[in-house]
């Protein structure tokens, strides 16, 4: 007795192993659109978006910059699973410290610029020198 006597059999394995393939390849592509909406790769960006803000400011040098969230991504999904939108994690503090920090016409330039860009109130953001 063979296997595969039956030809409806046959078709009905290959398609199975067709709808498996199928599967796999389509969850592959779900976790790379969540991979692109990583709270460490977007804090890392807001990172460096706000050093490179904050040392072109006059008499800032040797700075860093850490940033805080509250919460993480919301993802909102269509009626078939689908991701349709996606909000961002929320700044809800900033801390820099560099040299020129401790001066407070420089402190008040970074408070103000960084208040500006995240829309942040003044007792979110912490100034220090170095």
């Amino acid at each position: 007795m063979k296997l595969f006597d039956n030809k409806k059999t046959l078709l009905l394995l290959i398609a199975a192993a067709f709808g498996v393939l199928l599967m796999v390849l389509g969850g592959g592509s779900e976790k790379e659109k969540n991979d692109e909406y990583s709270d460490e790769a977007y804090a890392a960006y807001m990172e460096s978006e706000l050093l490179e803000l904050c040392s072109s400011v006059a008499g800032v040098s040797d700075c860093r910059v850490a940033v805080s969230f509250s919460g993480g991504f919301t993802y909102h999904y269509s009626t078939r699973g689908d991701i349709v939108s996606v909000d961002y994690p929320k700044v809800c503090g900033v801390a820099i410290v560099c040299r020129g920090g401790d001066v407070p016409t420089i402190e008040q330039e970074l408070v103000s610029l960084v208040s500006a860009y995240l829309g942040l109130g003044a007792s979110q953001i912490s100034v220090s020198g170095k």
